[in-house]
């Protein structure tokens, strides 16, 4: 008999985080809700990090390894997690980052409580030097900054699987691919979108390889 398919589907993409990579994977196995797979997205690392995958978890949790063969970028490999999914909501976690352990168990009592919800997304809890660096480069380039505050953190975003079908998934933009993403959601005008007020997912602000820090030492 087929064991039914997970009610949420956790999807992690990394690129050579073996050293950040088991605070954000220890927080998936420690949430108090138990109905996910996580589907890991390997984007052709080079940092023996299948290695650390495979002896970190073995039979802990319900996951899935997928690695691309070369680099093809977060947005190619959030939609190649979202293709494999088997969950009826899809959400997603950072190499970098982490959860709290009430996250999913959060996301799911409000998509419980609110029905008519299609999409959720919320503001994390920052961890770093954000006192002196709150500004982020902004979608609309041009060297144009955006606070921290405004921005839209893709990570946080927890969905209907059809949502996504619906989107057409990433593109694949230079960057900011969650807010070209949710830009194009909210014009759209199909989905019911919730901003959730509880910060349950931890950011790390001030990891020197993240897309933000790099850009900006670019613009600089």
């Amino acid at each position: 008999m087929l064991n039914p398919p997970p009610l949420v589907s956790v999807i992690l993409c990394v690129y050579n985080r073996i050293r950040l990579l088991p605070r954000a994977l220890n927080s998936v196995i420690n949430q108090t809700f138990k109905d996910y797979e996580l589907i890991i997205v390997d984007d052709g690392s080079t940092d023996k990090i299948n290695e650390l995958i495979s002896s970190s978890l073995n039979e802990r949790l319900n996951y899935t390894y997928i690695r691309h063969d070369t680099n093809s970028g977060i947005s190619m490999s959030r939609n190649t997690g979202v293709k494999a999914s088997q969950g009826k909501y899809i959400t997603f976690i950072d190499s970098d980052d982490e959860y709290k352990n009430i996250h999913l168990e959060k996301m799911i009592e409000i998509m419980k409580d609110k029905p008519e919800i299609d999409f959720i997304h919320s503001f994390p809890e920052v961890v770093g030097d954000e006192k002196d660096d709150m500004w982020l480069p902004s979608i609309e380039g041009n060297n144009k900054l955006i606070h921290i505050n405004d921005c839209v953190f893709g990570a946080t975003f927890f969905a209907k699987k059809e949502v996504f079908r619906e989107m057409g998934g990433y593109k694949n933009v230079s960057f900011s691919e969650d807010g070209d993403f949710f830009k194009r959601l909210s014009l759209l005008n199909k989905f019911k979108i919730y901003k959730a007020k509880e910060k349950t997912y931890i950011y790390y602000r001030n990891v020197e390889d993240s897309i933000c820090n790099i850009l900006k030492r670019i613009n600089s």
